[in-house]
């Protein structure tokens, strides 16, 4: 299981356990943890690249508790209360019109907006990209062209600092960044 530190409280860890749908928290350092079940759907084995972000739990910047499983075949969301119950299941939901996730981050939030921009290599609606939501999902907007495809992506961050810069880590082209264009 990967392990991750909540993004508030440094002394909160999470890790996802992918064989029995378990999530695991640790409220001392990662001395112990506790589990509970989740609704999260079956995952038998990795799907796509185990290189990419797929099948993965994520922290949101800035906000404690605040949990995303980027799951091959959609995105996920939670938001956990205090410490974790073995008895009642996490309860995850699923962000709609996400069909496919390649890779997923975050970034420096909109102007005006207190959330992290949202960054998505997959499907959305259908539609194959490089996406970017200031919304927490709700909607997303494709960020990339048809001319612009860099073949496979499995990587993807948003600039901590700057709004709108995003980080594409391609498979043997390098990494590419780019800004939002001016019109």
């Amino acid at each position: 299981m990967r392990v991750i530190a909540d993004a508030l409280d440094p002394h909160v860890f999470y890790a996802y356990s992918l064989a029995d749908h378990m999530l695991f928290r640790s409220d001392d350092d990662a001395d112990s943890f506790s589990g509970a079940p989740t609704n999260l759907p079956e995952i038998a084995t990795r799907r796509g690249d185990a290189r990419g972000g797929q099948d993965r739990l994520y922290a949101t910047p800035g906000h404690g508790g605040d949990l995303w499983f980027a799951a091959w075949d959609g995105l996920y969301r939670a938001k956990l209360a205090e410490g974790i119950s073995q008895s009642a299941p996490i309860s995850f939901s699923r962000m709609t019109g996400v069909d496919e996730v390649h890779a997923f981050g975050f970034g420096m939030a909109a102007p005006g907006k207190n959330f992290p921009a949202l960054y998505l290599v997959g499907t959305v609606k259908g539609l194959p990209g490089i996406f970017r939501s200031v919304d927490e999902a709700r909607t997303w907007v494709r960020i990339n062209d048809n001319q612009h495809q860099w073949g496979l992506v499995l990587q993807i961050a948003g600039d901590p600092r700057i709004f709108g810069r995003v980080y594409v880590g391609t498979h043997g082209r390098g990494i590419i960044y780019g800004d939002p264009v001016k019109r």
